[in-house]
């Protein structure tokens, strides 16, 4: 049965509002709190994977294939990935219920200040990219994660150089001497939340660009903070990244092991003997603003993270500015090139004229 959160002013659909922080009527502009609102079907508070699925409805691109995940209560008009209005309706079956998410800190107005924040000084960008028609295909989006909390004890065998000050005699000066020697570096390490991207349309590489969230600001997954907002559909299992995660944790476990050196050693190589072990995992919904632009064959994105404002982006650049760009310097740069020449033509006149005399 499909769920929405009513008014209990006017019964008019409630949504979550980043800026004020509450469930807001956008018909009779009530507030409250996301947890003072009553649950739907006699105030139930647990929602069973069945409930996700009967609560939402899948979205499909006809041009990209990208999908999304929307309440009941809101429909999809164009294609946050490519901007094409070919989207196709489905009910959302065999989906992965999250158990956290990050509510949406930034609102619509800090999210378009950001954006042309962003945009500003950058004189090549496209006129059309900063446009209102673009700015309003910016798009609240939460974007499925796997959190892993990754406990390693840590062995490694370390190569470095020491370097030591060696005090000088009457007839020697002080000099410094370098040594090489091997250690082993043991103990444990642990990461708590280290997300990856569940998303087979969001870049792995964008996104890590606007971490960190704050995830002593999450809360238990529940529909009401979707009320109002779109989410991408979860395309891997926490299995299918744990090749992913094992590789980010032992590029940061290397990492926290070469900065523990202090400055009179180098560590130059490491050799990793230490086990990693199938982590424990969380399934999440984070708040991210999104913004595509198609030039040309090229699509070129723009992320703002919406709980702590990190802004990261391809930055499109137009022809037509550059073009005029050359233009104008061709018109200041001919003209001191010709009068360079016309100067450099008389004086070598002046000096075959000496020369003949």
């Amino acid at each position: 049965m499909p769920i929405s959160y009513k008014c209990p002013n006017c019964a008019a659909n409630l949504q979550f509002d980043p800026d004020a922080k509450r469930m807001v009527c956008n018909f009779c502009g009530s507030e409250m709190y996301p947890e003072d609102v009553i649950e739907p079907e006699s105030g139930r508070n647990e929602q069973s994977a069945e409930d996700w699925q009967d609560e939402t409805e899948i979205y499909s691109c006809g041009s990209c294939g990208a999908e999304v995940i929307v309440g009941k209560d809101l429909s999809a008009t164009f294609c946050a990935f490519c901007g094409s209005p070919t989207i196709i309706s489905s009910h959302y079956t065999g989906g992965t219920k999250p158990t956290m998410i990050i509510p949406f800190s930034y609102g619509r107005e800090e999210a378009e200040k950001e954006f042309k924040k962003w945009c500003a000084g950058k004189v090549f960008l496209p006129r059309k990219f900063k446009s209102r028609a673009s700015i309003e295909k910016l798009t609240p989006m939460y974007v499925p994660f796997w959190l892993y909390d990754y406990q390693v004890d840590i062995n490694m065998v370390i190569i470095n150089y020491t370097i030591r000050d060696v005090p000088g005699t009457d007839d020697k000066p002080d000099k410094k001497e370098m040594g090489a020697f091997e250690c082993r570096k043991r103990g444990p390490l642990i990461w708590e939340k280290v997300p990856i991207v569940a998303s087979r349309d969001m870049s792995d590489i964008a996104v890590e660009m606007i971490e960190p969230f704050n995830y002593s600001k999450a809360k238990p997954f529940e529909m009401k903070y979707m009320a109002g907002f779109f989410a991408q559909r979860c395309g891997y299992s926490d299995k299918n990244l744990i090749g992913k995660i094992r590789e980010r944790i032992k590029s940061n476990a290397k990492d926290a092991v070469m900065d523990s050196f202090d400055d009179e050693h180098l560590p130059v190589s490491a050799d990793d003997y230490s086990l990693y072990p199938i982590p424990d995992s969380e399934f999440a919904l984070l708040p991210v603003w999104f913004l595509t632009y198609t030039q040309g064959k090229r699509k070129y994105v723009f992320l703002l993270n919406g709980q702590t404002g990190s802004v990261a982006g391809e930055i499109p650049v137009s022809p037509v500015r550059i073009g005029l760009l050359a233009l104008g310097l061709s018109a200041v740069i001919l003209p001191v090139l010709n009068f360079w020449e016309d100067f450099c033509y008389e004086e070598s006149k002046k000096k075959t004229e000496v020369i003949q005399i």
